[in-house]
């Protein structure tokens, strides 16, 4: 509906209107901001942009991705910033599932990104049953984009984040113990993330197998289907694989029958008190039947 709509809006008039419409590279839109506090469920955010996607345009642009290590350049995708302007990235579809349960779920896909906009930009997104994440390290700080609980979309920055529970207050300790730098504070960060742009092309990489399982309530919690619990581990480990890669160019990918240990029944899931080898043989018999 919004391809080919090209619309300038002022920065003055962004700010001043209660709605501002505006197409970021004819996927999103803008839309005003919800009073969601008496329906917050997740961690809310201070401050965020507020939009809503054309899934069927972002779906049509990523399915143009190519594999990230058979090519050189990817599909150019630009995704909202909080303060409204917009970025420019390189896309390649970046699988973090085995090739076996990919087939079984074609609906869920992963990506890496790269800055064009901004060159010391890494980062991760994945289109799934439950929608659009983004996850993207950048000068001006983490990039998220995520939905919201309302059927949209929000684009915040991690220090913006206030976690719930924790009296409204930003609190980083839960985010991964991770610090962010801000580049333009430290020169010689930027250097460095410059100097690590020859991961992105696989060269050097350690990918690791994992099996990631899931209980019944964690499976009911994410909407009750085994495609719904696996869609919220691969946005997990999709961004867990960001840091990792990053910092260790480590990645990891599900196994292919890592479906058969998402459970939708609590009864049936085969929890333990023993040892770890003892879980581990008992998740191995899982699979061989």
């Amino acid at each position: 509906m919004w391809l080919g709509l090209r619309v300038v809006v002022g920065a003055v008039l962004l700010m001043s209107t209660p709605v501002s419409w505006a197409s970021v590279g004819s996927v999103w839109e803008d839309l005003p901001r919800e009073d969601l506090a008496g329906r917050r469920t997740v961690d809310e955010v201070l401050y965020y942009r507020r939009l809503q996607a054309d899934h069927a345009a972002l779906q049509q642009r990523l399915a143009a991705a190519p594999q990230e290590l058979l090519a050189r350049q990817g599909v150019e995708l630009s995704l909202p910033l909080p303060d409204g302007r917009s970025s420019r990235f390189s896309v390649m579809e970046s699988p973090v599932m085995a090739p076996e349960l990919a087939r079984r779920y074609p609906d869920i896909r992963t990506f890496s990104v790269t800055g064009l906009d901004d060159p010391a930009a890494t980062g991760r997104l994945d289109l799934t049953p439950d929608g659009f994440h983004a996850m993207i390290n950048m000068t001006a700080g983490t990039l998220f984009i995520d939905p919201d609980i309302s059927g949209g979309y929000r684009a915040y920055y991690k220090r913006d984040l206030l976690l719930a529970g924790r009296g409204g207050e930003a609190d980083e300790r839960s985010l991964c113990a991770v610090h962010e730098v801000h580049y333009q504070d430290d020169p010689a960060g930027h250097s460095a993330a410059l100097d690590g742009l020859a991961l992105r092309s696989g060269e050097g990489r350690r990918l690791y197998r994992l099996a990631v399982a899931a209980t019944g309530e964690y499976t009911q919690a994410m909407g009750g289907t085994v495609e719904a619990a696996l869609s919220a581990i691969v946005t997990a480990i999709n961004r867990v694989n960001q840091i990792y890669g990053r910092d260790l160019a480590i990645q990891f990918q599900l196994v292919a029958d890592n479906d058969r240990i998402i459970y939708t029944d609590s009864a049936r899931i085969p929890t333990t008190t023993a040892a770890p080898s003892t879980c581990w043989a008992r998740i191995r018999l899982i699979w061989t039947g």
